[in-house]
């Protein structure tokens, strides 16, 4: 990993790694980061930024002041919370609560948030303007902590908005920052089918709401195959499923609870119909009554393309142009960034942290998900390049 160059001291780096370790040992579930909040805010207390703007139970911004002449603004999102998933990861600063972890990087977005700014406020001489740091709550849960932010008018006044999430899939230092769609829309479904107990030896007597579901989620995962564009991303899972009582009874009800994630509006409103249209059918098919519920997670995350143009020219001036990457896929997850940079012009750019040779090789969202910390210095420094380039623009 070599830098074309850096804007960090070495002292930078190591408290932005203290912070992300410190984070990472004791995470904290959506809605409920009030010990990262005190921690977060303690560090900017330390650094002279205390004109805190609150968002929700946990969230917060604070703006950092150029003392140049300008009027441009930018604002760099970090998301702090974490998930509800037991860390197995082999790393000294394992999480000390049972069955919640950082299985999905928001402890590095939110150190390397925190080292743009204090660059920032120790240097508020090279720039004019403010930046305007954004320490989010609950992006992995409902409500969401973005579209609470952008209520509260706190991306009404941005020019840009950047968002960073590292990426175990590719390389160490590696930078994606494409125009175009980035994640997918998400919405959550419930489905409930009711039909009528009976003996289970005579299922003629009941109307059976196990075998009508099974015929929705039949029908569901053709969705995909025979309704929707293949060019475009979409992808519907069934992600729970209960009913019934006991072995011997026809079950009268069950709920079904998945995801659509979708590339692009038409397939969208595709899942949409078509989820109702096959629950309708149930009704006719197996005499049961369907309701189909669908909620809205996120809107589709599209990255503007002129200032994914500038993350890329100021990755170039970070780490050369070999480490750009211009083929990486989007991701078929969501994230509720969308909220901003449906906003604002926006871009949301990966930095890898993919490296055989220490074990980092896991996805996101798994047990044993860890990152190569070498690759944080390069997103603080793109971080703190673009959002200086953006400023003088």
């Amino acid at each position: 990993m070599a830098f074309t160059q850096t804007l960090l001291e070495r002292g930078d780096v190591e408290r932005m790694l203290d912070i992300r370790r410190a984070i990472h040992a004791d995470p904290e579930l959506s809605h409920a980061e009030f010990a990262t909040r005190e921690r977060v805010l303690n560090e900017l207390e330390q650094a002279g930024l205390t004109a805190i703007r609150p968002v929700g139970p946990t969230g917060f911004a604070v703006d950092v002041l150029g003392r140049r002449a300008g009027s441009r603004t930018v604002g760099l999102r970090a998301d702090m919370d974490a998930l509800p998933i037991h860390e197995t990861a082999n790393v000294p600063f394992r999480s000390r609560r049972a069955g919640v972890m950082h299985a999905c990087g928001h402890d590095s977005h939110t150190a390397m948030v925190l080292a743009a700014g204090f660059w920032f406020q120790r240097h508020a001489d090279r720039f004019g303007g403010r930046v305007r740091l954004l320490f989010q709550h609950s992006e992995e849960a409902l409500p969401s902590g973005a579209e609470q932010f952008v209520a509260a008018g706190l991306a009404r006044d941005l020019d840009i908005v950047l968002g960073i999430h590292v990426d175990p899939m590719i390389g160490t230092g590696r930078v994606s920052a494409q125009p175009g769609p980035f994640a997918c829309a998400s919405d959550h479904f419930d489905v409930t089918i009711r039909g009528s107990a009976a003996h289970g030896g005579r299922p003629h007597e009941g109307i059976d709401a196990i075998a009508a579901a099974a015929t929705f989620l039949q029908e569901a995962n053709r969705i995909r195959a025979h309704n929707a564009d293949p060019m475009t991303p979409l992808v519907i899972t069934a992600g729970t499923i209960a009913g019934g009582t006991a072995h011997n009874v026809i079950a009268d009800h069950v709920v079904i609870g998945g995801t659509i994630r979708s590339g692009g509006q038409s397939v969208r409103d595709v899942a949409h119909r078509r989820l109702r249209e096959i629950a309708r059918g149930l009704e006719l098919m197996h005499g049961v009554t369907a309701e189909v519920a669908i909620a809205e997670d996120g809107p589709l995350l599209v990255n503007d393309a002129g200032v994914a143009a500038l993350v890329r020219a100021a990755a170039v001036k970070v780490v050369g142009s070999t480490e750009i990457l211009s083929d990486a896929p989007m991701w078929s997850a969501s994230d509720d960034f969308a909220y901003f940079s449906n906003a604002v012009s926006g871009t949301y750019f990966r930095i890898g942290v993919r490296h055989e040779a220490k074990g980092c090789v896991h996805p996101l969202h798994h047990p044993d998900f860890a990152i190569d910390e070498d690759a944080l210095e390069i997103g603080a420094a793109l971080l703190i390049q673009a959002t200086l380039d953006a400023l003088a623009a």
